[in-house]
């Protein structure tokens, strides 16, 4: 599902700034009501709505992701500020099942490999803790700028 212009040039914007490609993504915990972590966008294309990041296998959210797929990203870009806020559905499976899962174990750094997943740099396979989120565009988006005053722009996209 291909977004609309202005919003597609909004996202473009925002991938040009800090801290991308850091973005927020809010979850559902039956338990504890809403749920925002910080993620690393490790691949994005906005002409199809989708973006892939990685998760811990025993982290929360792939938990919250089973019950309830619905969530929402959110963008930031700090100079001038622009916000966008995506209604997204979520989906996730292991990397090795992923058909980009060895491409974007290679975007981590061996750092991240090692504390963030239990893997090692050198070892060729991932491992079973590395899995990955997509998350397709649905429902509403809203981008706010606050350049010369504050602006907000509301686009509604396929569910």
């Amino acid at each position: 599902m291909k977004p609309p212009e202005p919003l597609l040039s909004a996202l473009h914007e925002v991938t040009q700034g800090k801290p991308f490609p850091w973005i927020w993504l809010a979850t559902w915990d039956a338990l504890r009501g809403p749920q925002v972590r910080t993620v690393r966008l490790l691949a994005f294309n906005w002409l199809q709505g989708a973006t892939t990041f990685g998760c811990h296998a025993e982290h929360g959210t792939l938990k919250q992701i089973s019950q309830e797929s619905r969530g929402q990203l959110c963008l930031l870009r700090e100079q001038p500020v622009l916000q966008i806020r995506l209604d997204v559905t979520l989906s996730a499976r292991p990397g090795a099942q992923h058909p980009q899962g060895e491409r974007l174990w290679q975007k981590l750094s061996a750092a991240d490999k090692v504390h963030l997943y239990q893997g090692h740099p050198q070892r060729p396979s991932l491992p079973a803790h590395f899995w990955l989120v997509e998350a397709h565009l649905r429902g509403l988006a809203e981008v706010v700028r606050m350049d010369e005053g504050v602006s907000r722009v509301q686009f509604r996209l396929g569910d």
